[in-house]
């Protein structure tokens, strides 16, 4: 497997937009509280890498991001729902019904693009490091800033390019492992529209009634290339 130059020139081009794009809105402007319960056990070790992986891609983006570990036995005042400002919920679960083994995640989000709710499967997470050596802390951070990003963006967030491309194969999964997967520059905008604006199907009461769609991202066995 190797970079293909048309991939990795395209992708340079969104991270450096990226930063730029956030440089010129402000940086850190906008605020998110995401509130992370599991009901699998997970090693602190990478929940940590999890949550600092999570935070930088979402900096890059000029959104400061608050990554809060809950429990549903051990009560945490940070867990408390506040009444303003944007919280997401996100669950770290052992799977998934789906008979698609290459889904990692799926982000509720209704047909008028709200939502506040995604799921993430660590034990797909944990194949993928024995399949293709992906570090799992990083893989389980990026595949939460991609859910994280279905919810703010809405319906039809899926991008050809960049972290919010739907299915992650051959070039795409080397830049997961390398940190290098980011929001395109419309992205970062959209979102930062959305959240200054405090749209109200940002602050949806959170459920887990079947969604009109679920939006995932899917892996695939990387391609070889001769």
């Amino acid at each position: 497997m190797k970079f293909t130059p048309r991939w990795f020139w395209g992708m340079a081009s969104v991270v450096l937009l990226c930063a730029i794009a956030a440089a010129e809105t402000g940086a850190d402007s906008s605020q998110v509280r995401v509130l992370v319960y599991r009901t699998v056990p997970v090693p602190g070790a990478i929940l940590e890498r999890a949550r600092i992986e999570a935070l930088r891609i979402f900096h890059a983006a000029g959104i400061q991001l608050s990554w809060v570990n809950c429990s549903y036995e051990i009560p945490n005042p940070a867990c408390r729902v506040e009444t303003t400002g944007t919280v997401l919920y996100l669950h770290i679960v052992a799977g998934t019904r789906s008979s698609n083994d290459m889904v990692y995640g799926e982000a509720f989000v209704a047909e008028d693009g709200g939502g506040n709710l995604a799921d993430l499967f660590f034990d797909r997470i944990k194949n993928a490091e024995r399949s293709f050596g992906i570090d799992p802390g990083r893989l389980l951070g990026t595949v939460a800033a991609h859910e994280i990003g279905h919810l703010l963006l809405g319906s039809h967030a899926h991008w050809p390019i960049g972290i919010m491309t739907p299915i992650w194969e051959g070039d795409s999964l080397r830049f997961v492992g390398m940190g290098a997967l980011f929001f395109t520059p419309n992205q970062v905008i959209r979102m930062r529209e959305r959240l200054r604006q405090n749209e109200p199907e940002l602050a949806n009461v959170k459920t887990r009634n079947q969604p009109a769609h679920a939006d995932s991202v899917n892996y695939r066995v990387p391609r070889l290339e001769f």
